[in-house]
């Protein structure tokens, strides 16, 4: 199990906010958010309330994901570090203005949410998958396979780089890719690896950005809480509803069937996934709307990147998610929602 580690982010620390004593801040920083007992709604208050619901859960799960990795979880508390850096970056060291598009050519993964709520919370406008329209940024896990379309290089490949680099791509790294990318000002490379500090891969091609390594040296805290409003939030969030799943009847999964998914994600192939039996015992892990009294921690099964990306704008504003990835994990997903103390959700029919 990686608790939470991201790829190398430290432990916030506890207790200090923007404002505070030990911490600098810049003139445009804002003073601490507000934080209520029970973190409020997202709805209204877009990636932000995101951000201040996961500020509120503290060391309590967030976000828990069972992958080929295994079993990852992320307190609210590392959470919220992460969407923080993840803005910073984007809006301090990639130069982002709010409205401008971020790609994220990612799986769905606990990384992949990370950063769509990170871009989503630095005002950015975010779309899934390879090709559609040109974007600002594009946040891909495998920048080789770029590397064969020159097109899609920064401007700073306009010296002839881009061309030496697809010459270097091997003829498998060609055909891998299922589409010719969208152009981007800036490419970022992610590494999806549990517990990795820069990009382990092969050496990246020029001008493509190490954002595992760069992001560690964004703020720990959110210093501008205004630039979220630019973002295309609401956009993810109306599609990001949960219906929980009565026991005693079929959880469907949803499979990845391999193909990209655009700024408008439509609901993948669909499956079903019979519940097993009853674990022999309950976790005593609900976590309540104390305000309604309605258990607040769902389970999603075998998102698509879209479904994972709007189910975490939806619910992480209002409890926890946990996502099982049934093709990647052998437990039978009744079992876990037991032990998670979760109830198993599908997308909410639209």
């Amino acid at each position: 199990m990686s608790d939470g580690v991201p790829p190398g982010a430290p432990e916030p620390l506890e207790g200090i906010m923007p404002g505070t004593a030990g911490i600098t801040v810049p003139p445009r920083a804002p003073g601490p958010l507000p934080v209520g007992t029970n973190g409020g709604k997202a709805s209204a208050a877009g990636a932000l309330g995101v951000y201040t619901r996961l500020l509120a859960l503290g060391a309590k799960p967030a976000l828990t994901w069972y992958g080929k990795d295994g079993r990852t979880e992320l307190s609210g508390k590392v959470a919220s570090n992460h969407l923080a850096k993840i803005a910073g970056y984007l809006a301090d060291d990639i130069w982002v203005a709010p409205g401008e598009t971020v790609r994220l050519d990612l799986p769905a993964h606990w990384k992949q949410v990370l950063w769509g709520l990170g871009a989503l919370l630095a005002g950015t406008v975010v779309s899934l998958g390879r090709g559609g329209q040109p974007a600002t940024v594009l946040v891909t896990a495998t920048p080789r396979q770029l590397s064969a379309y020159p097109d899609t290089a920064p401007r700073s490949w306009a010296d002839g780089s881009a061309e030496r680099a697809a010459a270097d791509s091997s003829a498998e790294e060609r055909a891998s890719a299922q589409s010719t990318p969208a152009p981007a000002t800036e490419i970022l490379a992610l590494d999806l690896a549990p517990l990795t500090f820069a990009w382990s891969g092969p050496p990246l091609p020029p001008a493509v950005h190490d954002a595992s390594a760069e992001v560690l040296g964004a703020p720990d805290q959110l210093l501008d809480s205004s630039l979220h409003e630019a973002s295309n939030f609401a956009f993810w969030h109306e599609r990001g509803a949960l219906t929980p799943v009565e026991e005693g009847t079929n959880a469907p999964a949803v499979h990845q069937n391999g193909q990209e998914e655009n700024v408008n994600p439509t609901a993948g192939r669909s499956g079903s996934m019979p519940l097993g039996q009853r674990a022999g015992r309950r976790a005593d892990r609900f976590i309540t709307d104390s305000g309604r009294n309605e258990v607040s921690r769902l389970l999603l099964l075998s998102p698509t990147p879209a479904q994972a990306l709007a189910a975490a704008a939806w619910q992480l504003g209002r409890g926890s998610l946990v996502v099982v990835e049934c093709d990647a994990h052998p437990t039978d997903p009744q079992t876990i929602a037991q032990i998670e103390g979760a109830k198993i959700a599908r997308p909410a029919p639209r």
